[in-house]
């Protein structure tokens, strides 16, 4: 059943809290950095409106914490028993960073089941995770990517055309993975089949991409409690590594400037680039959109639709610039999941 806005505003009317589950853990190798977006959520949260109950999702072992204990959701209903009763949650906040968190599958059961949630649908959340169909996908709508291959198989993976054709450096990277994990930059033809085997170690599939040189900046979106879409500032990335894999972005081998040193015609381009890829793809609550600017034109390197909360992470930097309160994204994006999902 739809939750609609009299039913919302009818509970708060009442004085009750709403009951949210901050859904951490995953089966990727980026649970360490959903265990810490969760953290920064649970402790940014309104405790005077939310109920919070931090729920690991750990392999087929899923468990919430409640009064000093560990307790075991039931996954018909993803509910849980306390003191004989029933506990069930009004709303899901998804802070898995992978698999199955961000590629669709914990939405598709929440779908099935009836249970409200944060960010995406199941299909946003699915074409958003595959990197390489998401950029066709954003092709067809017009929007600057680079030229890439998807290689299913290990050994077609060892034998790409699309290095005949461009030149270096190109990246190799896994087509279902997070946190740069697996992704390498390659020089010359004697790093390519490393490459390649490092990224088949974190995904079952490899994009080949051309290599895009220039400004790296990353761009925040969400929606108001009132439904507008709107951009934040954007962050700049300046890593001391060779690209922003995962030392940089976890580990303090970058710099990130927010807001980030542009021109405000370009600023203003990639903001409302990244409210169109929202609005085109039907997204919900927070989204962080990647670019590179080659020769002025921002390219779309790929779109994260749970993107990191850490105390690093990027997004809250970006709302701290638009001088506002993280707990203002976050209640927004519970409220939003409230609304759209049945």
């Amino acid at each position: 059943m739809r939750l609609h806005d009299s039913e919302i505003l009818f509970k708060y009317i009442r004085g009750m809290k709403t009951r949210v589950a901050v859904l951490a853990g995953g089966e990727s190798d980026e649970i360490e950095v959903s265990l810490k977006s969760a953290n920064t959520i649970i402790a940014n949260l309104p405790q005077d409106e939310f109920e919070i109950f931090p729920v690991i999702a750990d392999g087929k072992n899923w468990s919430v914490q409640h009064q000093n204990e560990t307790l075991t959701i039931n996954k018909e209903d993803f509910s849980f028993s306390f003191n004989n009763s029933k506990i069930s949650f009004d709303i899901v906040y998804i802070t898995i960073h992978g698999i199955p968190g961000e590629n669709g599958a914990f939405q598709g059961y929440f779908d099935l089941i009836g249970q409200a949630y944060t960010g995406p649908n199941q299909w946003g959340s699915t074409i958003t995770f595959n990197k390489w169909a998401c950029n066709q996908l954003l092709s067809s709508f017009d929007f600057n990517v680079a030229e890439s291959e998807l290689h299913l198989g290990h050994d077609t993976a060892l034998n790409s055309s699309l290095t005949d054709t461009i030149d270096y450096p190109i990246f190799v990277k896994p087509n279902d993975s997070g946190s740069s994990f697996g992704v390498s930059k390659v020089n010359a033809i004697n790093e390519f089949k490393p490459a390649v085997e490092y990224a088949f170690k974190h995904g079952k599939e490899v994009i080949i991409e051309r290599g895009l040189s220039g400004t790296e900046v990353t761009s925040g979106v969400y929606k108001t409690k009132e439904g507008e879409i709107k951009a934040l500032p954007i962050t700049e990335i300046v890593t001391e590594n060779d690209f922003f894999d995962y030392e940089a972005k976890y580990q303090g081998k970058s710099k990130e400037l927010t807001p980030a040193r542009l021109e405000n015609s370009i600023q203003e381009k990639i903001q409302n680039t990244s409210i169109e890829i929202y609005k085109k793809l039907n997204l919900n609550g927070v989204v962080r959109v990647d670019y590179i600017i080659e020769k002025g034109e921002p390219f779309v390197i790929e779109i994260n639709t749970t993107p990191g909360m850490s105390e690093a992470s990027i997004i809250p930097q970006q709302a701290k610039a638009a001088n506002m309160a993280l707990s203002e994204i976050l209640t927004a994006s519970i409220y939003n999941g409230l609304k759209t999902k049945s």
